[in-house]
C-alpha cells in the first residue's frame, strides 16, 4: 500500500515549488486545485453536479469560479453548500489517483484546505510549506489577480489557522534558496522511504 504524504501551506508560502520536487524524483502528484479547474470543465463531473443545483451557471466553457464567489458573497448559497457538491466528486477523482498508481511506495497531495477538508484522517503524514509573512506578501504581490487589500483579507483568514502547524509531520521553510529546499524535500522522502522499509523488515520477523 502506498504512503500518503499531503503537503499544505497558505497562499504564497512555496507549496507548488516544493510539490515540484517531489514530481522531480518521480513521485506521483495529486493537485487538489487542478483538478478541481478539470471538473469545472464543460460536462465534467463537477460541471454537471453544481448546473443540476444552479442552472444559472450554464457555460459553454467551464464553471464561472467569478459568478460561484459573487453568488456565495450575495448568500444565494454558501459555501458549504458547494463544497458539500465538490467534495464528493473530488474524492472520487482522488480515489481513481491511488487506484492507478498503487504500486508507488509514495504519493503526494497537494492540498491548500487539507485541515479544513479533514484529509489528515486519511493521509499518513503531513508535510507543511512555510515562510515568512514579509516573504508571503512580496510573492502575493507580484500576482496579476491580488492588490494589498485582497492580500490583506487573505492573510486575516489564515491567521485563524495558525495552530496547524502541530499537527504536522514535516515542515520546510521556503525562504531559503531553492538548492536548500530540494534537500529538504529529499530529506523528507528519505525518511518515509526508511520508515517504510524498517516496517516491512520488522514484519517479516
Amino acid at each position: 500500500m502506498s504512503f500518503k504524504l499531503g503537503i499544505t501551506g497558505f497562499i504564497g508560502m512555496g507549496k507548488t515549488t516544493v510539490s515540484s520536487y517531489f514530481v522531480e524524483q518521480n513521485i506521483p502528484l495529486w493537485d487538489a486545485d487542478k483538478n478541481v479547474h478539470r471538473i469545472y470543465e464543460k460536462n465534467g463531473l463537477g460541471y454537471n453536479a453544481l448546473i443540476a443545483k444552479f442552472p444559472n451557471l450554464i457555460n459553454d466553457v467551464a464553471i464561472d469560479r467569478n459568478q460561484l464567489s459573487q453568488m456565495i458573497q450575495k448568500k444565494e448559497t454558501t459555501l458549504d453548500v458547494v463544497e458539500s457538491i465538490i467534495h464528493p466528486v473530488l474524492s472520487l477523482e482522488r480515489n481513481k489517483f491511488i487506484a492507478k498508481h498503487h504500486h508507488h511506495s509514495l504519493l503526494v497531495f497537494d492540498l491548500p484546505l487539507l485541515f479544513e477538508t479533514k484529509a489528515d484522517s486519511w493521509l499518513d503524514a503531513v508535510l507543511l510549506v512555510t515562510c515568512s509573512r514579509k516573504t508571503q506578501k512580496k510573492r502575493l504581490l507580484k500576482r496579476k489577480n491580488l492588490n494589498s487589500e485582497k492580500i490583506k483579507m487573505l492573510i486575516t483568514r489564515q491567521n485563524r489557522y495558525v495552530g496547524r502547524r502541530d499537527k504536522c509531520d514535516f515542515i520546510i521553510n521556503s525562504d531559503k534558496v531553492l538548492d536548500d529546499m530540494k534537500k529538504d524535500v529529499l530529506s523528507v522522502i528519505k525518511t518515509i522511504k526508511d520508515n517504510c522499509n524498517d516496517k516491512r523488515s520488522g514484519s517479516g520477523h
